[in-house]
């Protein structure tokens, strides 16, 4: 039986925690340090199932936020790469 959708509050709250923490991230390989990323990416998973499943009006609000959840993740990867990359030399 799947979840009932999550609240727009809920959803906003969580992809302010997922930015802050995807920010936190970047900002800790940048400087260096290591990072732990041990359940991560069930909790995005998760998150987008929950957007997947709220109405089209909650998606549509969440959308520009969405946008930007995105992009940190695709910097958030880059630095990954680069990191990884740094490691081997």
């Amino acid at each position: 039986m799947k979840a009932p959708p999550a609240p727009l509050d809920n959803l906003q709250n969580e992809m302010a925690e997922l930015s802050a923490m995807f920010k936190g991230f970047q900002s800790d390989l940048q400087q260096g340090r290591s990072i732990e990323l041990a359940g991560m990416d069930k909790r995005v998973k998760d998150f987008c199932d929950a957007v997947e499943q709220a109405d089209v009006t909650i998606r549509k609000d969440l959308l520009p936020d969405f946008a930007i959840l995105l992009k940190l993740l695709e910097t958030l990867e880059t630095e990954l790469r680069a990191a990884r990359d740094r490691a081997k030399q």
